[in-house]
């Protein structure tokens, strides 16, 4: 399983990838997801911080991808240890498109 902090950096990723997809600045995203500032973003993209949990629906509807598909995402992400107890058949299997990867 991957670290605390490399998850926090794959979650930032796959969030980027997706903010990227949508066509949302920061700010735009931010606003969104009633998550705060700009900065704050860029902080959960680099991995310095993690996406609220209260913020999860917010972001999926912002990012376009369905809120199970991203609530499950986050949770391989920043709890894996709980995701292999709740899922351990989809351990194996891709939780997200290839296009939306966060390590490409």
């Amino acid at each position: 399983m991957a670290s605390t902090r490399e998850g926090r950096i794959r979650a930032g990723k796959f969030i980027r990838s997706l903010r990227l997809k949508a066509g949302l600045t920061h700010l735009k995203f931010a606003q969104q997801t009633e998550i705060g500032t700009y900065t704050r973003i860029s902080r959960i993209e680099s991995g310095e911080d993690r996406l609220p949990p209260q913020s999860h629906r917010a972001a999926a509807k912002a990012l376009g991808i369905p809120g199970t598909k991203f609530a499950k995402a986050m949770l391989y992400f920043y709890e894996p240890e709980w995701f292999a107890s709740l899922f351990p058949s989809e351990l194996s299997t891709l939780l997200i498109d290839e296009e939306q990867s966060p390590d490409q």
